[in-house]
């Protein structure tokens, strides 16, 4: 009986993830317009353009996070840079902030008309460029190399650089002929993540690359799809398929010709590593990573906050701070509570569907099923993930739009298909989570539970459920927490009613806020509650998860 439920399960579990990408194809291949949408939209100079800025945008974006996260990974882990752990933490806190509200605040800061930089300093600096663009997209990109990195350089052995540094090595010469082979395979890893990341990205290029003519594969879907017809529909089904090719063509290359291949280093307990010494030059870098994290992080933040606090924008005087802005949209607005109530309703089923169906995966392939399924099954649930959004949100217009089965219950602009998007796009989160979990916990806990006359249910409430909480709280936060404030599926999938926090704020920022600080003030209310999420996901896995 169990196998057949579980068998079910899967069986679901293919559908929902292979049906709207199956519809995706069918639905170009049967169509009777001519000339082909295909056709016609790999012919157009409008693609090869758009085609040619995002492969452009990601490769400046990944390189230029790459060899920040790298000389940052570095300092604060085989250097004496002062208050190390401090600034780990400090340049890791801009991934826990939406990039949306990044955008928000450059706009704030630095746009031609009105932004605060130019209008304090008389300066002409003018986001809606390719480098505002570069700078926006590196600026949150970064801190997926660093992670990686921080990690990696963590599990190298000090013996071998010290080793280097015995047969007279400089500690440049010990970075580069040690160090660096080492890290090369986390290093691309990263690379490839922050290239991935900007060529999916759909907020910021919309706010800030589509004012200044910049238009990327991402956000000319967005513009055939909201055309309305079929004709647009099939152009951005078209785009999606381009768009996925190419993310899956980059994957490939990672897994073969482009593989790097990986050192394993094997010891004991490691010794502490033996760090660099900067000399004089400590101080100097202190000023100069104080000013990078100004930029990067305090100047966009102070941004946000001094707009939603100013009643007219761009004016910096006491008497212009107020709670207008705050009033207006927490009192006078009716979509803030509407949105507020679908993101949690959204992000909450959303959440509870991906810990159950993790757990269930995580469980089969330990107690149930062969391991040998394993591996396809762990590839077609990452798949959604490293899937574009704007793709994803399409292939599941076209595929459960019309009917869930076929013409049975059709799911567009329902908030059913918003929480079917966010579950197959961060399930991979929560299996992955609960799969390390499922696996701590040895098999004769659950027959010694068995032996002793307790059935599946008491089993799983007196020895599962203690020992998995962590796993399961940290599993579904991590898909809550994204999902709560998801601009690029949303804006595609939301419909009259159905607004979430994140697609709100995308509408304000894209179509004007009147009263000017509207979209300030959401952001702020995103990056509170998201710092908070942040502390709770480390206090319940006891700084396992989080940041």
């Amino acid at each position: 009986m169990k196998k057949i439920c579980l068998f079910i399960f899967f069986a679901f579990i293919f559908y929902l993830f292979l049906t709207p990408f199956a519809s995706l194809f069918k639905h170009l291949l049967i169509t009777e317009i001519m000339p082909h949408p295909f056709f016609e939209t790999f012919r157009s100079p409008l693609l090869r353009k758009a085609l040619l800025n995002t492969f452009l945008l990601a490769l400046a974006v990944a390189a230029l996070s790459a060899i920040f996260g790298l000389a940052l990974a570095f300092l604060f882990t085989r250097t004496d840079f002062p208050l190390r752990s401090w600034w780990r933490g400090a340049f890791v806190l801009p991934y826990t902030v939406p990039p949306i509200v990044g955008a928000i605040a450059w706009i704030l800061l630095a746009n031609p008309s009105n932004g605060f930089i130019n209008s304090w300093t008389g300066l002409h600096l003018n986001i809606y460029s390719f480098t505002g663009l570069v700078l926006v997209e590196t600026s949150f990109l970064f801190t997926y190399v660093l992670l990686i990195l921080l990690k990696a350089i963590e599990a190298i052995d000090p013996t071998l650089e010290e080793a280097a540094r015995m047969s007279g090595a400089s500690s440049w010469k010990t970075f580069c002929h040690v160090t660096l082979p080492l890290l090369q395979a986390p290093l691309f890893n990263g690379f490839l993540l922050a290239f991935l990341g900007t060529t999916a990205s759909f907020g910021v290029p919309a706010l800030i690359g589509t004012p200044g003519g910049i238009f990327l594969l991402t956000t000319q879907i967005y513009t055939f799809q909201r055309m309305g017809s079929m004709a647009g529909i099939l152009k951005a089904s078209s785009l999606s398929l381009i768009l996925m090719g190419l993310t899956l063509v980059i994957l490939f290359l990672s897994e073969g010709p482009l593989r790097i291949r990986q050192f394993a280093t094997i010891s004991g307990k490691t010794p502490r590593p033996q760090l660099a010494s900067l000399g004089g030059w400590k101080y100097v870098l202190v000023i100069l990573i104080a000013i990078v994290f100004f930029i990067l992080f305090l100047l966009p933040l102070g941004a946000i906050v001094i707009a939603a606090f100013s009643q007219v924008q761009g004016v910096l005087s006491w008497s212009n701070f107020g709670f207008l802005n705050v009033e207006r949209i927490l009192f006078h607005t009716d979509e803030t509570a509407r949105a507020f109530s679908n993101s949690l309703l959204f992000a909450g089923a959303a959440g509870i569907f991906c810990v159950l169906s993790g757990f269930f995966l995580a469980y089969a392939f330990k107690y149930v099923f062969s391991p040998n399924y394993k591996r396809p099954t762990s590839i077609l649930v990452a798949l959604p993930y490293v899937t574009p959004g704007t793709v994803l949100a399409l292939a599941l217009m076209v595929g459960f739009g019309p009917g869930l089965v076929g013409h049975w219950w059709p799911l567009n602009s329902t908030a059913l298909l918003i929480i079917l998007a966010y579950s197959i796009k961060y399930l991979n989160f929560s299996y992955k989570t609960l799969e390390d979990g499922v696996g701590q916990i040895h098999p004769c806990l659950d027959e010694a539970s068995r032996l002793s006359g307790a059935g599946t249910l008491k089993t799983m409430w007196y020895i599962w459920w203690p020992l998995l909480r962590p796993s399961l709280v940290a599993s579904f936060f991590l898909v809550a927490m994204p999902a709560m404030f998801e601009v690029t599926m949303t804006v595609l999938l939301t419909g009259p009613g159905l607004e979430t926090i994140g697609a709100f704020m995308f509408h304000l920022q894209e179509y004007g806020d009147l009263g000017g600080g509207g979209p300030a003030v959401l952001a702020l209310m995103v990056i509170i509650p998201t710092g908070l999420f942040n502390f709770f996901i480390k206090f319940i896995s006891k700084g396992k998860y989080g940041l």
